[in-house]
């Protein structure tokens, strides 16, 4: 919680409020918000020397709804009859999907593209942008993340087997299939079992600092998740799908 200081002050009234994973309904039960940042309204009463001083610049009446960090979806490849991987996907169609996301409390998420052509990845990142979200575009884009083609084919479940390949030259190997202008991407996933796939994602740490990368569609061992860990993999893909693997990718990221 933030102390009060200049800036805009937002109080949000009639609402319930998730604290110490209960939910707060008790009457009177108020949220103070100063540059987007939650404020110590009780710290602003007692450092205000007048009542203009410690009025709110604006009240929001919630309705008695709840109020909660929002989701962050890091997968997800389509929704509202819009596919991401779609070759004429738009920013409108991408909002679309943002402002649908508003209802089930996803706040910001990264549009996810399946595996897919070297000329569907540099048309559709060519076309489609970053922002902050609001009422009209809905969640906030944060990146793309993209998931394959660089994935074990025993485990491509519904991916185009046809575009799958192997990062056999590391780094290189990712600036081909996606092009060299990544300054969207947030997440790339894949299997660090292929040739060069740990080499990529130390690589592409180095180079390209703000892309994370996720071990998924594949049948590491523990050796081969460590060396990818160690490389700079930082999150699992599809979980569920790694369960079976007892000492590979779920044992050592747990």
């Amino acid at each position: 919680m933030t102390r009060p200081g200049p800036g805009h002050t937002t109080r949000l009234v009639n609402l319930r409020l998730l604290r110490d994973g209960m939910i707060i309904d008790e009457p009177g039960t108020e949220l103070w918000m100063q540059n987007g940042k939650i404020i110590d309204e009780y710290h602003r009463w007692w450092s205000s020397k007048s009542q203009d001083q410690f009025h709110a610049d604006s009240v929001i009446d919630c309705g008695g709804g709840i109020v909660a960090p929002g989701f962050i979806d890091i997968q997800i490849n389509g929704a509202s009859g819009v596919s991401f991987s779609d070759q004429d996907v738009t920013n409108a169609d991408v909002e679309r999907v943002g402002r649908s996301l508003l209802q089930y409390g996803v706040t910001s998420f990264l549009p996810t593209l399946v595996s897919s052509s070297e000329q569907a990845y540099r048309s559709i990142l060519g076309r489609l942008t970053v922002y902050d979200g609001d009422i009209e575009k809905g969640a906030t884009v944060l990146g793309y993340h993209l998931e394959g083609p660089f994935i074990n084919p025993q485990q491509q479940g519904a991916h185009d087997a046809s575009v799958l390949k192997t990062p056999e030259n590391g780094c290189a190997s990712l600036e081909q299939v996606y092009g060299h202008d990544l300054s969207n991407v947030r997440l790339i996933t894949l299997a660090p079992e292929l040739p060069g796939a740990v080499q990529a994602i130390y690589d592409a740490r180095q180079r390209y600092p703000h892309i994370l990368f996720a071990i998924g569609h594949s049948n590491a061992t523990i050796e081969q998740c460590k060396e990818a860990i160690d490389a700079g993999a930082s999150c699992v893909t599809h979980m569920s799908v790694l369960i079976r693997l007892k000492l590979g990718t779920i044992t050592v990221n747990c």
